[in-house]
C-alpha cells in the first residue's frame, strides 16, 4: 500500500499521513497565499525526498476587495451626507412652519386690528352723514324746485348715500370677521324680490346703453331668505356688470331654482356681462378683500376692492357658494348658489294674506346720471377763456363747471382719450385733468399734450387723490403747470385758474405789441422755446421769398391755418400774418442800421412787392417812415424802439 503525507503551508501546523487517500479539502481558508506539499512513500516505508510543491492563491470575496472598501466609503460618506442635509432641511422647515405660524397670527393680528379701525371709523362716519343728509334734506324741503341750490343739494345727498353705503359695507366685514353677523332668514316671495331689486337697476343700464336682460322663475318661489344679504351680493354683482361693461355692452341676470333636499331648494344666480372679462390667472383673487386687478398709479374704474370679497364671504355666511368664469376681452359670468329653506303650509296662508313683503328691500338706489362728455352750447360767449375739465367722476366734473361757467367757456371730457381730442380742436386756454382716469390717465395726458406743437402752451392743472411727494413730481416733470391733491376747496382752484390765465395773459401783453425774435425772452417752457425758434428759423429761410405767407409757414411747420393762429395768439398775442409782417419789419430795422442798402433794396429784399405798402407798415409799426429814419441815422441820432436791442444783439 503507498502512504502519502501532505502539508498546506500558512495553514497546517505539520505533515499530515494518509493511507490510500488520493484527495484531500480544506475549507475556511483565508485569501492569500499558500503552497501544498505532498510527498509519498515507496512499499519499503522510504518517502521521497522532493515531492509536489503546488503554490496556491485564495482571492477575498468582492465585499473583500479593496474596491468594496472604497464604494462602502463612498456610500457611508454619501449617507452621512444626505442625513445631514435631511436634518438640516428639516431643521429649516419646522423654522420656517414656526415663521410662518407667527406671520399668521400676527397678520391675524393685524386683520382684527384693521377691522376694529374700520368698525370705530365707520360707526363716527354714520353720525356726521346722517347730519349731512338730514340737513340737506331740510333745505330741499325750503328750497322751490326751480331753485338753482337744488341740484346742489341733490349732489351732497347723492355723494352722501355713496358714503353711507360703503361705511355699511365696511361694517359688515368687520362683523363677519367678528362673528357677530347672523343669518336672519324670514319667509317670502323670492321672485318678486328678484324682480324689485334686478328692476331698481334698468335705468342705470338705459344710460349706458347696455342691453339688459333677466330670467326669473315663473311661478312663485315662498322660502325663507335674508332679503339685505341677498341685496347685497346681488347689487354688488350688479353693479360690477354696470361698471365694467362698456357702452352698447349686454348684461344678464338669470335666476332659477330646483329641488336640493326635502325642505330645501337650490337658488342658481348667473349674472354674466360682455364686459372687459379678467386676466388668466387672476380670477382667483377678485374675491380677496381690498383686491384690485390694476395696481399701478392709475385705474381704469372705480372701486373699494371690498365689493367681491364681501359677495363671497356674505355667499358663504350663508351655506352658498359663488363661483366665476371670465376670459380677457369677452366678459365674465359670476354664479351663485344658495341653498333656501321651503315655507311650511301653514306660512304660505299667512304671506298670501298680505305679508308677502317681508323679502322686499327697503335701500334706495341713486338715480344715475349721463357720464357722457359735455361741450357747451353754440350759444356760449367766445370771448371767454377756454377751460377744459378732463374728469372721470361726473358729480366732480359737473360740480367744477357749475363754479367755472359764469367767467370760461367751459368743456367736459370723461378721460384721457376724449380730452386730447377735444384738446387739440378747439386748443383751449387752460386745462383741469384728474390723474386716475379710464384709458389715458392725467399724466399721459399731460406728457403727449405738452410734446405737441398745437398745444404745449397749454397750462394744465393737475387733480389727485395721491397727496405723495413723488406723485406731484410725476406730474411736474411732465410739463404740469400746478398740482392740487383731493379733496380740495373750489375757491384755491378757482385761484390758480386765475393766476395761470393772468401770467400767460402778462405774457401776451408784454410781447404782444412787440417780437424780440429771441425766443428765450418770449417762451416759459423749453417745449415753447423749441416752437418759437423753428418758426424764427422758417422765417429766416424763407423772408426774402414774395409768395411765402400764413399757408406757407404753417406747412413748413406741420400744421393748419387754424392751429397756428391759436399757437402764435396764445404766446405772443399776434396772429401769423402780423408776425410775418413784424419779422420782416424788423429785419428792415437791421439793414437799415447796418447800411446794407437803400430802401427800395431793403423792401425788396424782404419780400415786399411794393414799397408804398413797406412804407406805410413801416411807419404804422414805429411811428416815422423809413426815409425819415434813414435820415436820422445820418445824422447819428438812433430812434431804435427798445423791442429790437435783442435780436440786434443776438445777430451782432
Amino acid at each position: 500500500n503507498n502512504k502519502y503525507a501532505y502539508f498546506l503551508e500558512n495553514f497546517d501546523q505539520d505533515w499530515i499521513y494518509s493511507d490510500d487517500r488520493r484527495f484531500v479539502s480544506y475549507t475556511n481558508l483565508s485569501p492569500g497565499e499558500y503552497t501544498f506539499r505532498v510527498k509519498a512513500a515507496n512499499y519499503d516505508g522510504v518517502w521521497s525526498e522532493s515531492g509536489i510543491n503546488l503554490n496556491l492563491t485564495i482571492l477575498p470575496p468582492w465585499w473583500r476587495t479593496w474596491w468594496a472598501y472604497l464604494l462602502f466609503m463612498l456610500l457611508a460618506v454619501t449617507a452621512f451626507y444626505w442625513m445631514r442635509r435631511s436634518i438640516i432641511y428639516w431643521e429649516r422647515l419646522n423654522s420656517d412652519l414656526k415663521l410662518q405660524r407667527i406671520e399668521a397670527e400676527k397678520m391675524h393680528e393685524l386683520d382684527q386690528a384693521k377691522s376694529a379701525f374700520f368698525a370705530n371709523i365707520s360707526h363716527e362716519f354714520r353720525t356726521p352723514l346722517t347730519l349731512i343728509s338730514g340737513t340737506v334734506d331740510s333745505l330741499k324741503k325750503n328750497e322751490g324746485k326751480t331753485s338753482l341750490r337744488s341740484e346742489a343739494y341733490e349732489l351732497i345727498e347723492r355723494n352722501a348715500s355713496k358714503l353711507l353705503h360703503l361705511i355699511h359695507q365696511l361694517l359688515d366685514l368687520s362683523k363677519l370677521e367678528a362673528g357677530k353677523l347672523k343669518v336672519d332668514a324670514k319667509p317670502g316671495e323670492l321672485t318678486g324680490f328678484l324682480g324689485y331689486l334686478t328692476g331698481s337697476f334698468l335705468s342705470l343700464f338705459e344710460s349706458k346703453e347696455i342691453y339688459f336682460h333677466q330670467e326669473l322663475p315663473e311661478e312663485e318661489v315662498l322660502v325663507y331668505f335674508d332679503a339685505p344679504k341677498l341685496e347685497v351680493i346681488f347689487s354688488n354683482l350688479l353693479s360690477n356688470a354696470y361698471k365694467f361693461t362698456p357702452e352698447g355692452g349686454e348684461v344678464g341676470f338669470y335666476a332659477s331654482v330646483e329641488p336640493e333636499k326635502d325642505k330645501y331648494l337650490k337658488l342658481r344666480v348667473v349674472v354674466s356681462d360682455t364686459g372687459i372679462g379678467i386676466p388668466e390667472g387672476k380670477s382667483k383673487h377678485v374675491f380677496e378683500r381690498f383686491y384690485q386687478e390694476e395696481a399701478s398709479n392709475t385705474r381704469a374704474y372705480e372701486g373699494t376692492g371690498i365689493g367681491l370679497s364681501l359677495v363671497k364671504e356674505l355667499t358663504g355666511l350663508l351655506g352658498g357658494e359663488v363661483t366665476v368664469k371670465s376670459k380677457l376681452g369677452k366678459g365674465s359670468s359670476f354664479m351663485v348658489e344658495l341653498p333656501l329653506k321651503k315655507i311650511s303650509q301653514k306660512e304660505i296662508i299667512q304671506i298670501k294674506l298680505g305679508e308677502k313683503n317681508n323679502g322686499t328691500p327697503h335701500r334706495k338706489f341713486q338715480p344715475h346720471h349721463d357720464s357722457k362728455t359735455y361741450l357747451p352750447s353754440k350759444n356760449t360767449a367766445s370771448d371767454k377763456p377756454k377751460v377744459l375739465v378732463v374728469e372721470d367722476n361726473i358729480d366732480l366734473r359737473r360740480f367744477i363747471d357749475r363754479h367755472l361757467r359764469e367767467d370760461y367757456c367751459v368743456f367736459e371730457a370723461e378721460n384721457g382719450d376724449t380730452g386730447f381730442n377735444i384738446a387739440m380742436d378747439i386748443i383751449p386756454d387752460l386745462i383741469i385733468s384728474d390723474v386716475m382716469m379710464p384709458g389715458m390717465d392725467g399724466i399721459c395726458l399731460c406728457e403727449k399734450l405738452k410734446n405737441e406743437d398745437k398745444t404745449n402752451h397749454i397750462p394744465i392743472i393737475l387733480l389727485t387723490a395721491r397727496a405723495d411727494m413723488e406723485s406731484r413730481l410725476d406730474g411736474l416733470e411732465m410739463g404740469a403747470d400746478d398740482y392740487l391733491t383731493k379733496p380740495f376747496k373750489i375757491e384755491e382752484l378757482l385761484v390758480r385758474v386765475k393766476n395761470l390765465l393772468e401770467s400767460r395773459e402778462k405774457l401776451r401783453e408784454k410781447y404782444g405789441n412787440s417780437v424780440t425774435l429771441n425766443p428765450r425772452e418770449i417762451s416759459v417752457t423749453s417745449v415753447e422755446e423749441r416752437f418759437v425758434q423753428k418758426v424764427l428759423d422758417t422765417m429766416e429761410k424763407h423772408h426774402a421769398n414774395p409768395e411765402f405767407d400764413v399757408e406757407t409757414l404753417g406747412r413748413e411747420l406741420g400744421m393748419s391755418r387754424t392751429h397756428l393762429y391759436r399757437k402764435l395768439k396764445a404766446i405772443i398775442n399776434q396772429h401769423p400774418t402780423e408776425f410775418i409782417q413784424t419779422f420782416r419789419l424788423k429785419k428792415a430795422l437791421m439793414h437799415f442800421n447796418n447800411h446794407s442798402g437803400n430802401i427800395s433794396e431793403v423792401a425788396y429784399s424782404l419780400g415786399f412787392n411794393s414799397l408804398t405798402y413797406f412804407t406805410r407798415l413801416f411807419k404804422n409799426q414805429y411811428g416815422i417812415t423809413p426815409s425819415e429814419y434813414l435820415h436820422q441815422i445820418s445824422e447819428n441820432k438812433f430812434p431804435l424802439p427798445s423791442n429790437t436791442q435783442n435780436y440786434e444783439k443776438r445777430n451782432d
